[in-house]
C-alpha cells in the first residue's frame, strides 16, 4: 500500500497544475533544486513525510483534505476532540485571548486555509473556545508562535500586529468602559495595567516600573506560583515572539482612546537571563491629543464571543 508521501509524488502533476505553477516554480516552492525535483518526479526516491506536510502548510492547504478530496483517501484525525493536551492545560492561568488574536491576524494576512491549518494542528475546536473552563498555559502560545515562525517566517512587526488585533477580537464593553473614561494618557496606561491585563495574560505580574517624561517602563514578571506549579525555568516565559505579541497587546490599548497604537520596544528579557520582560512605551504621540478621544471601537469586529 502506498504511503502518503508516495501518493503525493505519484500525483505530483495534479497538485502542481492545481497551483498553476511551472516545474521550476514548483521546485523552488518545495525548496529543491530543479535537478533534484526531476529525480523526485521520476520516482527515483521519495521525500520524508514531514516534508510533504510542511509543504502543504506553506501552501495553505491541508494535506488531509487533499488526500480525501482529490484521491478519495480517508485519514483518521483528531477532529471532534473537545480537550486540549495536558501539556497545554496544566497549571493554567491564561485565557484564550492571545490565541484568538493570532488566529484573527493569520486569517487576515494568510487567508482562511491558514487559519484552518492552525486550528487543526493544535485542535482548537469551537468547544474549546466556547467552553467556560478552557484555559491554557504558556506552552500553547509558545508552540503556536514556533509553528508560525517555521511555517511563515513572520517579521517582528507582524508578531506585534497579532497582539494589536485585541481591539478587533475582545467582546463586550469592559475595555471600552475602562479605557475611554480616563482623561490623560498616563491615566489610560495606569488603568490598563491595573485593571485590564487579565484579559490576555495571568502568567505574569504586569506593573509600571516608572513614568518619566513621555516614557513608561513596564515590567512583566512571571508569577512565582505559576513557575512553581509548572516546574519550569523563568526563561521559558521570555520567548521572543511571544513577547512581541504581548508588546502588540500593550501598544494597542491606546487604540481604544486615541485610535493609535503605542510605540513600544523591549529593553530586557527573561530569555536573556534578566529577571523580567521589560518594555519601554513612548507616550509622545499622544501628548498633543489632549483630552479628545478618537476611539474607533465602532469599527471593531468581534471574531469570537
Amino acid at each position: 500500500m502506498l504511503n502518503e508521501a508516495q501518493i503525493f509524488w505519484s500525483n505530483l502533476e495534479k497538485i502542481k497544475d492545481s497551483l498553476l505553477l511551472t516545474d521550476q516554480e514548483f521546485a523552488e516552492t518545495l525548496g529543491l533544486s530543479y535537478e533534484d525535483y526531476l529525480k523526485h518526479r521520476k520516482g527515483a526516491f521519495f521525500l520524508p513525510l514531514n516534508c510533504v506536510f510542511e509543504f502543504s502548510e506553506r501552501m495553505n492547504f491541508h494535506f488531509e483534505d487533499l488526500l480525501k478530496q482529490e484521491f478519495k483517501i480517508k485519514i483518521e484525525s483528531s477532529t471532534g476532540q473537545t480537550m486540549l493536551p495536558e501539556r497545554y492545560t496544566y497549571a493554567t492561568y491564561s485565557e484564550l485571548q492571545p490565541v484568538k488574536n493570532i488566529i484573527s491576524y493569520l486569517e487576515m494576512v494568510r487567508g482562511f486555509r491558514a487559519k484552518v491549518n492552525l486550528i487543526r494542528k493544535f485542535n482548537l475546536t469551537d468547544e474549546i473556545f466556547n467552553g467556560s473552563e478552557q484555559k491554557v498555559n504558556v506552552n500553547l502560545i509558545s508552540d503556536i508562535v514556533g509553528y508560525l515562525n517555521n511555517t511563515y517566517k513572520f517579521s517582528d512587526k507582524e508578531y506585534k500586529a497579532m497582539g494589536q488585533q485585541t481591539p478587533h477580537v475582545v467582546s463586550g464593553d469592559f475595555l471600552k468602559n475602562k479605557l475611554t473614561t480616563p482623561k490623560t494618557i498616563e491615566d489610560v496606561v495606569s488603568t490598563f495595567f491595573e485593571e485590564c491585563t487579565h484579559l490576555f495574560d495571568k502568567n505574569y505580574h504586569y506593573k509600571i516600573d516608572s513614568i518619566i517624561g513621555n516614557h513608561v517602563i513596564i515590567d512583566a514578571i512571571p508569577r512565582k506560583h505559576v513557575l512553581e506549579e509548572m516546574k519550569i525555568n523563568s526563561t521559558e516565559f521570555g520567548n521572543r515572539e511571544v513577547c512581541l505579541t504581548r508588546m502588540g497587546v500593550i501598544s494597542s490599548m491606546t487604540y481604544y482612546k486615541y485610535g493609535l497604537n503605542s510605540p513600544i520596544t523591549q529593553i530586557a528579557s527573561l530569555q536573556n537571563g534578566d529577571n523580567t520582560n521589560r518594555y519601554l512605551m513612548d507616550m509622545t504621540p499622544f501628548k498633543s491629543l489632549g483630552r479628545a478621544s478618537r476611539s474607533k471601537l465602532s469599527d471593531s469586529k468581534t471574531i469570537y464571543q
